[in-house]
């Protein structure tokens, strides 16, 4: 009788191994920490690269173990670069290229070994791999015969090609957005084994925070009749934030109660483009209108505090948490027309869409926004009641528990 029986039967509780790989905060780490509260009839356990001070803010509930690999793809990045920009001999490159190969396989030997003994230690019953196609994780699940599940929150990339053997041996993937479910070809996984289930956003958390409006907005010193205006995420250049500052500077010049604000910092990103956008405003005669803020530990409080978000993307966004993060705090969010937006905003009824790239359309509806209070309410409240039905936590958890039941059902009964 396989462990999906008892669960059925209410006599068993089945257990699930996370593997988070990412490296730094950011929406996989929050995504499935929120999905996880919601998910209360299974055993949880967390394989994680995150640094401690993550862990104890967004995995503390859970049983949690740390794998801290030296060899990851940010530092493959950042060798990479050093290589191009100090190393001009041929054959030092390979060698050192060819070292950090091998000390990557044995790595992933390692690695393969610590899933494998923590899966028997708990008797873990399906392997969830969370942002990506990780071939520790498939491997693992192939040497143990369980189902092993990949959570794709960014599109289906050629580089993957290379696990196009180990791929075949995935049960099932969870794309965040109907984009990224048909971004992967259907020759490396079947379609009948893709399913798009979107990221949750924590309702409760922005309902309480709307009651720090008023003091965050004092500490950004907002007067009562300003205009604040906000973009949220990483400082990466493919987020818009330069685009958002150009247009911001064409609509302040037409309504000095505008006030903008970057909100976050640059993760993963470099500092060069924080650099370059801190040099247009610094050369602005409006530059006392902008406010980088930083990365903020209270970010909800700070989404309640504007009264228009914009998510200025200039590349498909998989999915776009800050589109229903700005919806959740009852702001108009402003989005650009490509990937996971499309499958949330209704343009002009609970969200407006400017295409990417767009500096002179994004100013144009920043204004409209700010010249009519009454469409900024109604867009506001239109876009929480669609949250309300389609993200919530309970509701994308239950998604996922249905998942869960029906691969266990498909294993072979002994």
């Amino acid at each position: 009788m396989t462990s999906f029986a008892f669960h059925k039967q209410k006599k068993y509780k089945f257990n699930v191994l996370y593997i988070d790989g990412s490296i730094g905060f950011g929406g996989a780490v929050k995504s499935l920490s929120l999905t996880l509260r919601g998910l209360t009839k299974i055993n949880k356990f967390i394989l994680t690269s995150q640094k401690k001070e993550i862990i104890d803010k967004w995995y503390k509930d859970f049983k949690v173990y740390q794998f801290r690999r030296i060899i990851n793809y940010r530092n493959q990045q950042r060798l990479t670069v050093w290589l191009e920009h100090k190393c001009s001999i041929a054959f030092m490159q390979i060698f050192i290229l060819k070292t950090v190969a091998l000390a990557d396989l044995l790595l992933t030997l390692l690695y393969i070994t610590r899933i494998i003994l923590i899966s028997k230690f708990h008797k873990i019953d399906i392997i969830h791999l969370n942002n990506y196609f990780l071939l520790e994780g498939i491997i693992a699940a192939k040497i143990l015969k369980i189902p092993c599940l990949v959570h794709l929150r960014c599109f289906f990339e050629h580089k993957y090609d290379i696990l196009s053997k180990s791929i075949k041996h995935v049960s099932h993937v969870i794309g965040v957005s109907n984009a990224v479910s048909t971004s992967i070809p259907s020759d490396q996984i079947p379609a009948y084994k893709v399913t798009t289930i979107y990221d949750p956003v924590d309702i409760g958390l922005f309902e309480t925070a709307a009651s720090k409006r008023d003091s965050v907005r004092k500490k950004l010193n907002l007067k009562d009749n300003d205009i604040a205006v906000g973009i949220f995420g990483r400082i990466v250049s493919w987020k818009g934030q330069l685009e958002f500052v150009h247009a911001a500077l064409k609509a302040i010049n037409l309504n000095d109660n505008l006030k903008a604000f970057i909100i976050g910092d640059i993760s993963d990103g470099t500092s060069e483009y924080l650099c370059q956008i801190q040099s247009v405003i610094n050369r602005s005669p409006v530059k006392d209108h902008f406010t980088l803020t930083g990365y903020q530990e209270d970010i909800e409080a700070y989404y309640c505090a504007m009264d228009i978000i914009v998510h200025a993307s200039t590349a498909p966004e998989p999915f776009g948490m800050v589109v229903i993060e700005g919806m959740t705090a009852k702001k108009p969010v402003i989005a650009t027309k490509a990937g996971g937006p499309l499958e949330v905003i209704d343009h002009e009824t609970n969200g407006i869409f400017v295409e990417p790239g767009s500096v002179e359309e994004m100013s144009l509806k920043i204004l409209d926004l700010v010249n009519n209070p009454s469409k900024r309410r109604q867009i506001g409240l239109n876009g929480f009641e669609m949250v309300q039905k389609r993200f919530s936590i309970e509701t994308v958890a239950s998604q996922v528990d249905n998942l869960y039941q029906k691969l266990l059902s498909e294993l072979p009964r002994s």
